[in-house]
C-alpha cells in the first residue's frame, strides 16, 4: 500500500467514524425522546433502572460493599438482589466528576441516564473492530451502522436505562473479538488469555454471559480437535487459566469471605469457579498426554467428549442445580402470576401472533443473515477464511435457540447478524456495481438496505395482537409514579415524615422506593419470591381473617392502585373469586380500607387507600 493510499484510507475511516458517532447521537436522542422522554424530564426507564440507582446511592452514602440489601423492600425482611458490582462502579465513576457541582444524588441520576448510551457507543466501536476479521476494508463500519438499527440492542441501551444489558453487549463483543484473534497464529496465546480474562469479567457482570463464553471456549476447543497442535492446546490452557484467575479475583472482590463457598446460579459464585477449575484441569491433562491424544482428530474428539462428559458429571455431582439455569431456585408459583408475562422472558418463537411480532421485530434480519452465512461458508476461497466464518456460525448455533426461548437473548443474535449483514451489503454493492443504469443500481442497493434494516422494525410491531397499544392500562397505560411520589413527599398533603409500607404492583415498586422514603413488599426480582407472592395474595385473595393477618404482619399502611394493564394482569392472575382487588375496582371497598383524597390530576389514574388497623 502506498503512502498516498494509506492517507486516503485514513481520511475515509475518520469520516466514517465521525458519521458513525453522529448516527449514534441521533439514535440515542431519538430513543431518549420516546417512552416518557427521559432526556427531557430526566426520568429513568423501567424498574431495573430505579433499583440500580437506589443500590448505587446506598453505596455512595457509605453502604457496605458486600451488603447489597435493600432494607425498604420486602418489608420488614429486606431484599438482596442477584446483581453484582461492576455496573455500580461504572455509574459511580461516571457521576463522580459532577458530584461537587450537582450533588451526589443528581450526579448519579444523570450518570444512570447516560451510562447505557455510552456503553452502546463503546459496543458499536468494538463491533467495527471485530468486524474487520470478517469484512474487508471500510465495510467493517457497516457493522456499526447496522448495529444501531437493531431494535433489541438500541432498546436495552437507550438513555434512562441504568441497567447492565449494554455492559453485557460490550463484553460479549469483546469476547467475540478476542476469540477471533486467538485463532490466529501470530496472536493466539496472548489473545486466548484475553478470552479467559474477559470471560471472567463477563461472568462477574452477569451469569447470563455464560452462554456466549461457552461458545467462544467451545470454538477454541474445536480448533484443537481439528488441528491437534501444541499451539492450539496452549491456547486453550491459557484461556482456561486466565478464566479461573479472573473468576477467583472477581469472587474475592464481590463477596465477603463467608460467601466464597456459597452456591448461587444467578450470580458469580463458587459454581463458576468450579467450572473454570475443571477446564484448567482438562487442558492441563491434555498437555500432559498430548502426544498420545494428538495422533488423530478422532482420538482428540473422543478425548474432548470424554472430558466434557466428565466435567458435566462432576458439575452435576457437586452443584446439582447447575443445569436448571440461573432461575433454578425460583418458586414455580411465580411463573403464572409474573414471569410468564414478562416480555423479555417470552419466547421469540413464532407460535402465536405475538410470537410472530417478536420474531420479525428482533430476528427478522437473521432470516437474511443465515442463508447468506451458509452461502459464504460454501464459497470460502480457503480453509482459513472458512474457519473464520465458522465462528459466527457457532454463535448462531447457540444464541439463536436461546433467543427463540427467551427474547432477552435476541440482542446477541442481532450483534452477530450486524457483522454478517455488513458483508452481505458489501457483496450486494459489488454485484450491482457493473449495472449500467444508475436507477437500477440505486434501487437494488436501497431495496437491500430497507429489506434488512427498516422492514422488520416496521412490520414486527404491526403484527402484534394489539398493534394499536390499546389496553395498556388506564387512559394511557402509564402509572404516574413520579407525580404520586411528589404527592407522598409533600409534607402538607402527603403521608407525613414517617415512612409507611405501601402495597402496590411489583413493576412500580422500585420507582416508588427510589423517589420516596417509603417501603414496599413485592418487586420484580426472582429472589424476592416471598414478597411477590405476599403482594399478590394481599389483593388477589378474598377478604378473610388470614388475609388481614398478612397485612398486619407486613405492616402495610396504604394500598396504591394505578389501574394499569400490568397491574390488572398481576392481581387478577390466579386470583380468587371476590378478590380484594376486584372489589376495589368495582367500588366495593372493604371496611378496613379507607380511600384517601388525591390531587385532581391524579384522581383519574390513581387510587390510594389507608389501612385502618382497628378494622383488621
Amino acid at each position: 500500500m502506498t503512502t498516498t493510499t494509506a492517507k486516503a484510507d485514513g481520511r475515509r475511516d475518520t469520516w466514517l467514524l465521525l458519521a458513525l458517532i453522529g448516527v449514534w447521537l441521533l439514535v440515542s436522542a431519538a430513543r431518549g425522546l420516546m417512552h416518557g422522554a427521559p432526556l427531557v424530564d430526566g426520568g429513568l426507564v423501567g424498574p431495573d433502572s430505579h433499583m440500580r440507582l437506589l443500590r448505587v446511592l446506598d453505596l455512595a452514602a457509605g453502604g457496605g460493599w458486600f451488603d447489597g440489601t435493600i432494607a425498604r423492600s420486602n418489608w420488614p425482611f429486606g431484599e438482596t438482589l442477584h446483581w453484582t458490582r461492576p455496573l455500580d462502579v461504572l455509574i459511580l465513576l461516571l457521576g463522580a466528576p459532577a458530584m461537587p457541582v450537582l450533588g451526589v444524588a443528581t450526579a448519579l441520576h444523570w450518570a444512570g441516564m447516560l451510562i447505557s448510551p455510552l456503553l452502546l457507543l463503546a459496543t458499536v466501536l468494538a463491533t467495527v473492530r471485530v468486524a474487520a476479521a470478517f469484512v474487508p476494508g471500510a465495510w467493517r463500519f457497516a457493522a456499526g451502522f447496522l448495529l444501531l438499527a437493531q431494535p433489541a440492542v438500541i432498546t436495552y441501551a437507550a438513555p434512562g436505562r441504568a441497567d447492565h444489558h449494554a455492559l453485557l453487549f460490550l463484553l460479549a463483543v469483546a469476547l467475540l473479538g478476542a476469540t477471533a484473534r486467538a485463532r490466529r497464529a501470530e496472536t493466539g496465546v496472548r489473545a486466548a488469555r484475553a478470552v479467559g480474562a474477559l470471560g471472567g469479567l463477563a461472568l462477574w457482570a452477569s451469569a447470563e454471559l455464560l452462554l456466549p463464553l461457552a461458545v467462544c471456549l467451545g470454538v477454541l476447543a474445536l480448533d484443537w480437535v481439528r488441528d491437534g497442535t501444541a499451539e492450539t492446546a496452549r491456547r486453550n490452557r491459557a484461556a482456561a487459566g486466565a478464566l479461573v484467575l479472573t473468576v477467583a479475583a472477581a469472587l474475592v472482590l464481590e463477596r465477603p469471605p463467608a460467601g466464597w463457598l456459597v452456591e448461587a446460579h444467578d450470580r458469580l459464585s463458587i459454581v463458576h469457579l468450579t467450572l473454570a477449575g475443571l477446564l484448567v484441569g482438562f487442558w492441563s491433562l491434555t498437555a500432559a498426554i498430548g502426544r498420545r491424544v494428538g495422533a488423530h482428530w478422532a482420538r482428540r474428539l473422543a478425548a474432548g467428549l470424554t472430558g466434557a462428559a466428565a466435567t458435566a458429571a462432576i458439575l452435576a455431582l457437586v452443584h446439582p442445580s447447575f443445569y436448571a439455569g440461573p432461575l433454578a431456585a425460583v418458586d414455580p408459583r411465580l411463573y403464572a402470576i409474573w414471569l410468564d408475562h414478562v416480555t423479555e422472558m417470552k419466547p421469540a418463537w413464532p407460535a402465536s401472533r405475538d410470537g410472530v411480532s417478536l420474531f420479525v421485530t428482533f430476528l427478522g434480519p437473521t432470516l437474511v443473515a443465515l442463508p447468506y452465512l451458509a452461502w459464504r461458508l460454501s464459497v470460502a476461497e480457503n480453509d482459513d477464511e472458512r474457519r473464520t466464518w465458522w465462528l459466527l456460525a457457532a454463535c448462531y448455533g447457540a444464541l439463536l435457540p436461546a433467543a427463540l426461548v427467551h427474547v432477552r437473548f435476541t440482542p446477541y443474535v442481532e450483534i452477530v447478524s450486524a457483522i454478517v449483514l455488513a458483508d452481505a451489503l458489501r457483496w450486494l454493492f459489488a454485484r450491482t456495481e457493473p449495472m449500467g443504469a444508475m436507477l437500477a443500481r440505486v434501487g437494488m442497493r436501497g431495496g437491500g438496505i430497507i429489506g434488512v434494516v427498516l422492514a422488520p422494525m416496521a412490520l414486527g410491531p404491526a403484527l402484534a395482537a394489539d398493534a394499536s397499544g390499546a389496553g395498556s392500562g388506564g387512559a394511557s397505560g402509564h402509572c404516574p409514579v413520579a407525580a404520586i411520589a411528589r404527592h407522598l413527599n409533600d409534607p402538607a398533603r402527603g403521608l407525613g415524615a414517617t415512612p409507611r409500607t405501601i402495597l402496590l404492583t411489583i413493576d412500580h415498586a422500585p420507582e416508588l422506593l427510589y423517589r420516596t422514603r417509603h417501603r414496599v413488599i413485592g418487586t420484580p426480582y426472582h429472589r424476592n419470591s416471598r414478597g411477590i407472592l405476599d403482594a399478590h395474595a394481599m389483593l388477589a385473595r378474598a377478604d378473610a381473617p388470614a388475609l388481614r393477618a398478612l397485612y398486619a404482619a407486613r405492616e402495610v399502611g396504604h394500598v396504591l392502585l394505578c389501574r394499569s394493564a400490568g397491574e390488572r394482569r398481576f392481581f387478577t392472575a390466579a386470583s380468587e373469586a371476590g378478590s380484594v382487588y376486584g372489589r376495589l375496582l368495582a367500588g366495593d371497598t372493604p371496611a378496613w380500607l379507607v380511600r384517601e383524597r388525591l390531587p385532581a390530576a391524579l384522581e383519574p389514574h390513581v387510587a390510594l387507600y389507608r389501612v385502618a388497623p382497628g378494622e383488621l
